[in-house]
């Protein structure tokens, strides 16, 4: 009996029907990625409807994706946005150090006449430590001829949130209202299996006021990610998101908390949708108070068609989230954006326009003849580029820098190299007996916000602080074992109690006993924190399999003086009490 077989096995229409490769054209040379795209009918990739087509990128062949337009007001372009739905199992390559993935966007640089204001949005929030996607330009080809300079960028989706460290089981949603509705103008795109009570919890919470709302947000909201993501965005000037063109992501199985996270960075670094010229318009927006605003997003500082962000408001209204915000900023400024009288070889935005300049410039010259603008004034790359670099980032240094901060204004002064900031209350036996509810509290005694970003506890317990995290003037967060534990504790300090929480840190507090160091992203030390020697001996004791409390150790602290049970010592200290106690 005769038996066929064939491979790919071409099991349905949108599955892979060939393997093939490109044989390169050797007078096509670009310092770019190269994406070759073959697609029988062009027109339909351009619909909503779209198409099937094939790509070849990086040496591997992908046949029978599903493309198809992306976008709203961009759909009337001339150059458009495009969505690639590749076949099941066979996912995109980007390279060797991301995961496959299921789709990804090929974004248009129509709106942006530098063409690279896409591709700055999303390394800033990279460098910020804003979860969000990667983006990079590529020389689109289609049907063996130049198509387009374009730019790759991630779709926002599980593996993009598995990639930066966030759970892809927590729920999340795409955005199209102003914090408002958990069901108008919102496409949930995890647990589709559920409702969106768990949204509509939010709008509800973030619509409170003064301690209702103050201990909502510290209860489920990542109070760190979320002051984090809208620095970044006022750095960058994105006057867009407040009622769409952002996420909403929600930790559900862990930490139960929410936070904002970006999409679509066309209309940045001064770019801006006008009342009189729409998305597509020349205006440069980087003092215009209130859209220049660092509080831009609030009920006072309004997009200029009059909406604003409730979720950001809610924050922003918050008087003791707004200085930890702000003293973020600040920090962002700092590192980031740089203040003005910086060298100009030391400016980081600048110097990153100028490598992408270099890098895009011949294939962009061919991207400006093929498609033209048909609005505002003709600009070449080069003067696109420096028009980003005069009239916004110029601007921005001094807009930011000199009318919001200094004495008696909005923004903080530079944060000093070595702030103090200690220990306080600890808890490494809860009443509960529940380890996971153990937790260090860092206390912050000085009169300004700390960002304490980067920073370490070593010793018995590790952790890093997350990009964010900024203590509040005569202030404190509570570093925990395990967040849902700390706040579900049935004694004080636990949730519903105004208390800022973030962990999960490694390890217990507990034996093998050891100081617990609270370390500088410049290695120093900025607190110790030791034990009493009653801590010591009941931890060595324990060591040593003694039930608890034995008779030994309370032999040894009835013949100690109190204050020297209470007072604090290193472990070595503490174990030469023991040992002389004890008649070793």
């Amino acid at each position: 009996m005769a038996h066929t077989s064939r491979s790919p096995l071409f099991v349905g229409p949108t599955a892979p029907e060939y393997y093939g490769t490109v044989v390169l054209d050797p007078a096509l040379t670009t310092a770019l990625p190269v994406l070759h795209w073959f697609v029988q009918n062009p027109s339909a990739a351009a619909t909503e409807a779209g198409t099937q087509s094939s790509c070849f990128y990086r040496g591997v062949f992908y046949d029978n994706i599903f493309t198809r337009l992306r976008g709203q007001s961009s759909a009337s372009w001339p150059k458009k946005h495009y969505k690639f739905d590749m076949s099941a199992g066979f996912y995109f390559q980007v390279d060797d150090e991301k995961p496959p993935v299921e789709e990804f966007n090929l974004q248009s640089t129509y709106s942006d006449k530098a063409y690279i204001r896409q591709i700055l949005g999303w390394e800033t929030y990279t460098n910020a430590g804003v979860a969000g996607c990667y983006a990079f330009p590529v020389r689109v080809q289609q049907n063996a001829a130049f198509h387009s300079v374009a730019v790759i960028v991630e779709q926002p989706d599980e593996t993009m949130l598995n990639r930066n460290g966030l759970d892809g089981d927590g729920a999340l949603y795409k955005m199209y209202n102003d914090c408002t509705s958990a069901t108008v103008n919102v496409e949930k795109k995890t647990r589709e299996t559920e409702g969106n009570s768990d949204l509509q919890a939010l709008v509800t919470g973030v619509n409170q006021y003064n301690e209702p709302l103050f201990t909502y947000l510290c209860d489920n909201v990542d109070i760190w990610a979320t002051i984090n993501y809208i620095a970044a965005t006022t750095i960058m000037h994105d006057n867009d998101h407040v009622a769409k063109n952002y996420y909403l992501y929600r930790d559900t199985d862990k930490t139960g908390e929410w936070t904002m996270l970006p999409w679509d960075k066309d209309l940045t670094f001064g770019r801006n949708f006008t009342l009189e010229g729409g998305v597509l318009n020349d205006t440069i927006w980087a003092s215009a108070d209130p859209y220049s605003h660092p509080l831009f997003g609030d009920i006072a500082h309004q997009k200029c068609d009059n909406l604003y962000n409730k979720f950001i408001d809610a924050m922003h209204r918050t008087p003791v989230i707004q200085k930890m915000y702000l003293r973020r900023l600040r920090t962002l400024m700092d590192d980031l954006l740089q203040p003005p009288g910086t060298p100009a070889a030391e400016l980081k935005f600048e110097k990153r326009c100028d490598e992408l300049y270099n890098l895009m410039a011949p294939d962009v010259v061919l991207d400006r003849a093929k498609w033209t603008y048909q609005y505002g004034y003709n600009q070449s790359f080069l003067t696109g580029v420096n028009i980003l670099k005069s009239a916004y980032l110029g601007i921005r240094r001094n807009h930011l820098y000199n009318t919001h901060s200094g004495p008696g204004r909005l923004i903080p002064d530079r944060q000093v190299p070595q702030p103090d900031i200690v220990f306080g209350a600890v808890d490494r036996s809860p009443v509960s007996g529940n380890k996971e509810e153990e937790y260090v509290e860092i206390a912050n005694p000085n009169t300004t916000a700390v960002d304490i970003s980067g920073w370490k506890l070593a010793g018995d317990v590790r952790y890093t602080f997350r990009p964010g995290t900024v203590i509040p003037p005569n202030g404190s967060l509570y570093c925990v074992r395990d967040v849902k534990a700390f706040r579900a504790r049935a004694t004080w300090p636990k949730g519903g109690q105004g208390l800022f929480v973030q962990g999960d840190f490694d390890g217990h507090l507990a034996v093998p006993l050891e100081p617990v160091y609270l370390v500088r992203p410049d290695e120093s030390v900025a607190a110790t924190l030791y034990y009493t020697v009653a801590d010591a001996v009941e931890a060595l004791e324990i060591a040593a399999g003694f039930e608890s409390p034995s008779a030994e150790r309370k032999a040894i602290l009835d013949v100690l003086p109190e204050e020297t049970q209470d007072g604090v010592v290193t472990l070595d200290d503490a174990v030469s009490i023991y040992r002389k106690a004890m008649g070793l």
